[in-house]
């Protein structure tokens, strides 16, 4: 699919679904207590509206992000790794090849 018919799709399926979804977080937030896990959920997702549906406004930004946290994996292991080279010699060693 093109950018632009992308776009238009998400526009016309997406964007209804979520309304409807931001209507009934700002419907139910009222009602929760304001320390739970749900309570925080809910103000997490609505203190980040715009960004969380800018997928909808352009066809180009992927819909999940999955490539870069693919990329960012083996920087996260390797960087749990290098914790256990057992002295700093090792870690330099490590750091060079």
């Amino acid at each position: 699919m093109s950018a632009d018919n992308r776009r238009a799709l998400r526009q016309a399926e997406a964007l209804p679904i979520l309304a409807r979804m931001k209507a009934r977080f700002e419907e139910v937030r009222p009602t929760l207590r304001p320390k739970p896990k749900l309570a925080e959920a809910v103000d997490y997702i609505l203190a980040r509206w715009g960004a969380f549906i800018r997928y909808t406004c352009n066809g180009r930004i992927p819909i999940d992000n999955n490539v870069i946290e693919g990329l960012l994996r083996p920087v996260a292991i390797g960087r749990k790794n290098y914790l256990f080279f057992g002295s700093e010699k090792g870690g330099k060693k490590a750091a060079t090849l």
